[in-house]
């Protein structure tokens, strides 16, 4: 999916879906759009785009000076815009450690052996949301009736709450459990049942599934 996917930003914060399609049918079949929001759900003027084909994603990266009414794009594989950056964080958090280098060499070891700790395998596309699980179900009975779709890292669901996160070793892990759990589904489009409840499931992608992934790696989104 990933070689076929394509990065662009520099749309209107008023652009509709329909035009985006429109547009970007120009270049070839397109199988999905996903529009980049913030938290209040304002378009942040970017999105990922799934081509049919691997040809048609590389007609739309390497046409010259694409524009949309009149705004020029940038525009890259979705793979390298995340490389790029996952390249960003990693510099910021070394900016960070300098700035901090004063600390004595015993707490940067004390420091540096709780990271280890903490680490975890970063996979794009693993991690799985849901909304509308009864709250105080185990986390074991999530996991087993996951189990089936892949290998599930962690259950991140919080007492009292009714939405939480599941995190896969595999990168098709979660679209595996998402599109297996609707399949099942004989009601509305979008709804699923999970552990005997109407759910709502969704993939984590584009800044949601980064800002995710920077609580994690902070240590408040579970280990390995």
């Amino acid at each position: 999916m990933n070689d076929r996917t394509v990065y662009a930003k520099g749309f209107p914060e008023d652009t509709q879906l329909d035009q985006i399609q429109e547009f970007t049918d120009k270049y070839g079949k397109v199988h999905l759009i996903h529009m980049r929001r913030l938290k209040d759900r304002k378009f942040k003027g970017s999105v990922f785009v799934e081509f049919v084909s691997v040809e048609d994603a590389k007609k739309f990266l390497t046409s010259e000076k694409i524009k949309f009414n009149g705004n020029d794009l940038i525009v890259e594989w979705k793979a390298d815009y995340f490389k790029r950056k996952e390249g960003e964080r990693k510099q910021k958090k070394e900016e960070q450690r300098k700035a901090s280098s004063g600390k004595e060499g015993g707490e940067e070891e004390k420091d540096g052996a709780k990271e280890e700790t903490k680490s975890v395998v970063r996979v794009s596309g693993c991690i799985l949301h849901f909304l509308g699980v009864e709250s105080g179900k185990p986390r074991d009975d999530l996991k087993n009736e996951l189990l089936p779709f892949g290998t599930v890292a962690f259950v991140d669901f919080p007492q009292g709450k009714t939405e939480g996160y599941v995190r896969f070793r595999e990168d098709d892990g979660a679209k595996r459990a998402r599109e297996g759990l609707l399949g099942k589904t004989v009601g509305g489009a979008g709804v699923a049942q999970l552990c005997g409840c109407d759910v709502e499931l969704r993939v984590l992608e584009g800044e949601e599934e980064e800002q995710y992934w920077h609580k994690v790696l902070d240590g408040n989104g579970g280990k390995d």
